[in-house]
């Protein structure tokens, strides 16, 4: 998968039944207060998956940091997600990375080398 191909299917499939709505609105806030600093993005070893890591500023002195595979299917996503934070996985961070992956193209990801 490219980072073009991942960051169509995150606006039009569905993926956010992974997250309740209070974590997505959680979600929504850190990516409006740009509290995502990085996003990494590595192709699978399939046609259908990819690996985002990224790096959040949260409560904690050093940034989070979050795993997420994905394995895109024709209308929905798999995701398996991991982040540093207490929560560890499925968490505000993982959403925040998502969202922002979801609403800016590639080459706009923070600290993204994506083309």
């Amino acid at each position: 998968m490219i980072p073009d191909h991942l960051h169509h299917l995150l606006q039009h499939a569905e993926w956010v039944s992974n997250f309740d709505e209070r974590t997505l609105q959680r979600a929504a806030d850190y990516t409006r207060r740009r509290r995502v600093v990085a996003i990494q993005f590595a192709p699978g070893n399939k046609a259908n998956h990819c690996t985002l890591e990224g790096d959040i500023r949260g409560s904690a002195r050093l940034p989070y940091h979050c795993r997420i595979n994905v394995q895109a299917h024709d209308t929905w996503l798999t995701l398996d997600t991991y982040c540093s934070c207490p929560v560890g996985a499925d968490c505000k961070h993982a959403a925040a990375i998502l969202l922002m992956t979801a609403n800016l193209p590639p080459s706009a990801w923070p600290g993204s080398a994506a083309t």
